[in-house]
């Protein structure tokens, strides 16, 4: 718009053939483009008027051209150029004159002090970004003054919170404004906008008090305390609301956030606010400063009691503090670390008393180890356990007593009880293992590569987090099955299990260790294996360790099958004096970039699986229950079990070998429960080779490199339930829109109730379909509906759960 204007003014010379253009500061210089005043030829002034007249008079001695004489200065006293002013005309224009003739702005002194004189640079300035300044609004005082605040504060435009926050973050922008004569509007601006009173009147000391005022709004406009205590900081109370915006726009920008640590630590001194503030049910979500953190750490200390002795009677309280806490700043900018390992232990906590009181409900070996490998099964307590234990750093050792000892010490508990009742259930039943149809069930003929990684120890946990990994990347489609593992559960038989050829017969010897065969075919050891391995896949297979496939420079010429082996994950937790449970999860990172390796070398399928998984319960927990040892002939005895001849033993399940699948009449004893046989030695923290969930459920991960994603689907559900028919809607939820199409199902449950909607099909082209599903075929007058329905959404084709399962109340009885 300044252009056009500037067009027009010159413009209204069109019958003169030259016009000499005073411009005193060079205010609208930016703007000086010969195309702008075209057909009229531009002539610049270069600091000699003598230069000028030479340069037009030689090019054009007889004015048959139009000219533009631009002087980016005042008119002398007495003018080089009269004779073209008479000639031609004389104008003395300069952005605020252009303004109020194109604009009708009404020039005063202070709009003369801020574009004139010793600071038309502001002038040209705001001349040269006027379209992105000003853009369309109404040329006035207050309008150029914010722009020229906007350019002081390097913004694109006027926005009063990131001007605060700029003003606040930098202390040069302070003294930008006193060289430019805008800080008296600069303050003004605050008071008027934000509803402050009486701001100091130098740069510095309105930083302090600002930030001490945004801050202190907002903890009193969040918490409902303390509005009495800081009467001459706090703005008025319209204003409230939006100056409390402000902090909390502040903490969370990348780029200010250490100045805001730094004014908030320097507010919480001065004002003492930890001393001021007191708990309680509005202040859980307030994160001005660290304070409340440190207040809610104290009460949370309180709630827990000594060495957890209350952490019981207030885990609900506990939760619900550290879940809230752990989201908010302090705790993000890794302040106040202590909030997720609360949290976790809080829900650890729960989640182990809910299985507990579960446990005594299960029946079968099917159903225990169903609940186990669930979606949001019992797995993600030993995935919970095993994270907390890797973060006690960020506790001091009394506070580790207070808040992970008793979630740990439950655990241990869960762990245990869940043992000894998959080992009663195994009692009645058996465990015939399914480890040995791995090969036969599993690895298929496709075209291209496939690598079949088998993993040392990897539990189920950790092949859940390897799956999590993989599905963030977007390169792989991923599924997540199990299979009960060959006892007892330890790399010796594990491995050879997972052999090709060990559907039609595996056995297992035992003298002083133990030796295993496929046919007649010794497969003992990893040298063994390894060699049983290259020869059953002949010149079409590879076989290599993690380390070499990691060096892969290209998949081998005529590999169909490569096959990787590695021992990380079970040498670290064997062999490591101090375990540092993290490492797991870095393991576990470590074979998703090999896996990434080899689908971006070309392998269009992954197959993962283990040979047996592990116990780890941290020391804090309690040491495992030591059992006497069986003795006898030809008897191999680890910590986790014994197999060969032996007298019995109380605390153990003893069973024989062909109950466990192997043939022969070799009688096997586990120790029941979180116990093991007392071996001379350390007693260790990591072990494996016994009858537990955590060591007999072994993950097998299909991996599709080259995947085709299906879209997703979101099921929508009423609120609650009051007939027979429940009426649901099934939205598309599509990443791209080349997203293949999906058949699913909904399945309601309920006490004595069962039901599975019919299948139909969701894609970006129909992305929502209606669903109805009838639960019961109508109850009597005199019967009592469930209290909730269960409702779960499933992939037809794979069987997976999408999402989480919904409980939706019934409200109404039906006749």
């Amino acid at each position: 718009m300044l252009r056009e204007w500037l067009k027009a003014e010159i413009s209204r010379y069109d019958d003169k053939p030259v016009i000499v253009w005073y411009d005193p500061g060079g205010t609208l210089q930016p703007l000086v483009d010969e195309a702008l005043f075209s057909p009229r030829r531009l002539l610049p002034f270069g600091g000699s008027y003598l230069a000028l007249r030479i340069m037009l008079e030689t090019t054009d001695p007889s004015f048959g051209e139009q000219w533009l004489v631009y002087i980016p200065e005042s008119p002398p006293p007495q003018s080089w150029l009269r004779d073209w002013e008479l000639f031609g005309v004389w104008l003395e224009l300069d952005f605020l004159e252009l303004l109020r003739k194109a604009a009708g702005l009404s020039v005063d002194q202070e709009l003369r002090e801020l574009f004139r004189g010793a600071r038309t640079a502001s002038a040209r300035a705001l001349a040269g970004s006027w379209e992105v300044a000003m853009g369309t609004q109404p040329v006035t005082k207050e309008s150029l003054v914010r722009a020229l605040l906007a350019l002081a504060f390097s913004l694109p435009g006027f926005e009063v919170k990131e001007a605060v926050i700029r003003f606040l973050s930098g202390q040069s922008f302070g003294e930008a404004l006193e060289k430019h004569g805008l800080f008296p509007f600069w303050r003004r601006l605050l008071e008027e906008d934000l509803g402050f009173s009486t701001l100091p009147d130098d740069p510095d000391t309105l930083r302090r008090r600002l930030a001490a005022a945004i801050l202190l709004t907002e903890l009193v406009e969040k918490s409902g305390q303390l509005a009495d205590a800081f009467p001459a900081l706090l703005p008025d109370t319209a204003r409230r609301r939006l100056v409390a915006t402000i902090a909390r726009t502040w903490r969370e920008n990348l780029s200010y956030q250490d100045t805001y640590k730094e004014a908030a630590r320097e507010i919480e001194r001065e004002y003492r606010i930890g001393e001021r503030l007191n708990v309680d049910e509005r202040l859980v979500g307030v994160e001005t400063f660290l304070a409340v953190d440190e207040l809610f750490l104290r009460e949370a200390e309180a709630l827990a009691g000594t060495g957890g002795s209350r952490f019981t009677e207030n885990k609900e309280k506990l939760a619900r503090v550290a879940t809230e806490r752990k989201t908010l700043f302090w705790a993000r900018a890794g302040e106040a670390p202590y909030w997720e390992p609360i949290s976790l232990a809080a829900k650890l906590y729960g989640s182990c008393a809910a299985a507990l009181e579960a446990l005594p409900g299960y029946r079968r070996v099917a159903d225990l180890v169903a609940a186990y490998t669930a979606p949001a099964g019992w797995w993600r307590l030993d995935s919970w356990a095993l994270k907390l234990a890797a973060v006690p750093g960020r506790l001091t050792a009394e506070q580790q007593g207070r808040f992970l000892a008793p979630a740990l010490r439950l655990y241990r508990e869960y762990v245990d009880l869940a043992a000894k009742r998959l080992a009663e259930l195994v009692r009645e039943e058996g465990w015939p293992p399914d480890q040995v149809k791995f090969w036969s069930d599993t690895v298929r003929a496709v075209p291209g590569c496939t690598a079949i990684l088998f993993i040392d120890a990897l539990r189920f946990d950790l092949a859940f987090y390897l799956k999590e990994l993989l599905e963030g990347s977007r390169e792989f489609g991923v599924t997540l099955n199990w299979r009960k593992a060959s006892l007892p559960s330890i790399t010796e038989v594990g491995m050879a299990a997972l052999l090709p050829g060990t559907e039609r017969g595996l056995s297992l010897g035992v003298e002083d260790r133990f030796s295993l065969s496929i046919g007649s075919e010794n497969v003992t050891g990893s040298n063994r294996r390894r060699d049983y391995l290259r020869n059953t896949l002949g010149r079409s297979g590879r076989v290599l360790s993690l380390e070499e496939a990691e060096g892969l420079p290209s998949l081998p010429s005529g590999t169909s099958h490569l096959v990787v082996l590695w021992d990380g994950i079970d040498d670290f937790g064997t062999f490591t004096a101090d375990l540092s449970p993290g490492t797991f999860l870095e393991l576990v990172e470590r074979i998703r970039r090999v896996v990434q390796h080899l689908g971006r070398l070309g392998c269009t399928k992954v197959l993962i699986t283990a040979d047996h998984g592990f116990l780890f319960i941290p020391a804090v927990a309690g040491a495992p229950v030591r059992l006497e040892a069986p003795a006898g002939e030809r008897v191999v005895v680890k910590h986790r079990f014994a197999a060969g001849s032996f007298r019995a033993t109380t605390g153990t399940l003893e069973i024989e070998g062909h109950r466990l699948g192997w043939p022969g009449d070799t009688l096997f004893a586990f120790p029941a429960g979180y116990s093991i046989f007392g071996l001379p030695g350390e007693t260790p923290v990591f072990f494996h080779g016994g009858l537990s969930l955590q060591e007999a459920v072994i993950p097998v991960l299909a991996i599709d490199a080259a995947v085709t994603w299906k879209v997703g689907v979101k099921m929508v559900l009423p609120e609650r339930i009051s007939s027979a028919t429940v009426r649901i809607r099934l939205l598309a939820e599509p990443r791209t829109v080349f997203d293949a199409p999906r058949r699913v199902a909904v399945e309601v449950t309920g006490p004595g109730i069962r039901k599975t909607s019919e299948a139909v099909k969701i894609s970006v082209q129909t992305p929502e379909v209606p669903l109805s599903i009838t639960w019961s075929s109508g109850l009597l007058a005199a019967e009592t509906p469930p209290e909730k329905l269960t409702f779960k959404l499933i992939d037809v084709d794979t069987q997976e759960l999408l999402g989480e399962p919904c409980e939706v109340p019934v409200v109404l009885l039906f006749t």
